[in-house]
């Protein structure tokens, strides 16, 4: 166990208290911890500077989103928002649940938060891809370039999200980021902000990997709480921005974390 997860703990919570780990993935690592007198998520977060993600703004946001009953409880987080402690939320999530009720409550979800109107910023996922590549051509300027020439196609999309309506968005919502509590919550904001909803919609729907009637499902139900009706085939060039996006993403974080890329095949 860590010196400075100890020392979160024990400054925050005393000394009485056990941790579990969750999970672990690119950039974050969570555990359970377990008081006397109650249970918590923590979460310790990578460092994120190279993709413009304010953590001040972020701890902001979650509060918001506690008063609105979308967010569990922010209990307590250092100076760079790197650790992160929160309310436990002793409920099931979405995965757990059949496919077509995930879709309806899904589908409710997204449009429950595109109805939300934060106080914070409005970030630019343009200046965003930018920092990613920066990142990149910093070690490996052929992949930089290559995956500049795979955003081209999109430029219309990524003007269309920067100059549009702001619409507050998720664009992380997995099944496993929706808890079946009352109301339901959702966790992991980190990269939420005003953008396109559709984006967030496409996001969904690749994220889990929906298949087509799953996401007909999921646009019906969005339009039953939102009144915007959209499709498949609305959703398509979202959805391929997304792809690339994601590749680009990972490749920003490997440089960070170990400095180089494996040549690309």
């Amino acid at each position: 166990m860590s010196h400075a997860l100890t020392e979160f703990l024990n400054t925050h919570l005393g000394h009485d208290w056990q941790v579990e780990p969750l999970h672990r993935g690119e950039v974050n690592q969570c555990w359970k911890v377990t008081t006397p007198a109650r249970s918590y998520f923590l979460k310790h977060q990578g460092n994120e500077a190279h993709n413009s993600i304010n953590r001040v703004e972020e701890a902001r946001l979650q509060q918001a989103l506690f008063n609105a009953h979308l967010c569990p409880e922010l209990v307590a987080h250092n100076l760079d928002y790197t650790w992160v402690l929160m309310g436990w939320v002793a409920a099931p999530t979405l995965a757990s649940s059949p496919p077509p009720e995930q879709m309806r409550i899904l589908g409710e979800t997204l449009a429950r938060i595109h109805q939300q109107t934060p106080q914070l910023p409005r970030w630019s996922m343009q200046d965003r891809v930018n920092n990613y590549i920066a990142a990149v051509n910093r070690y490996q300027p052929a992949v930089a370039s290559a995956m500049c020439a795979k955003l081209s196609p999109y430029k219309r999309l990524l003007k269309a999200w920067d100059q549009g309506e702001p619409v507050f968005c998720h664009n992380d919502l997995a099944l496993q980021h929706v808890l079946l509590s009352d109301p339901v919550r959702v966790v992991d904001w980190e990269y939420a902000g005003f953008g396109h909803p559709w984006f967030d919609v496409a996001s969904a729907v690749e994220i889990n990997q929906l298949t087509p009637g799953q996401e007909s499902q999921l646009c019906a139900a969005y339009a039953g709480v939102s009144g915007v009706q959209l499709g498949g085939e609305d959703l398509a060039p979202w959805r391929e921005l997304l792809k690339v996006i994601n590749e680009l993403w990972l490749y920003a974080q490997r440089v960070q974390q170990i400095g180089t890329l494996e040549p690309q095949a």
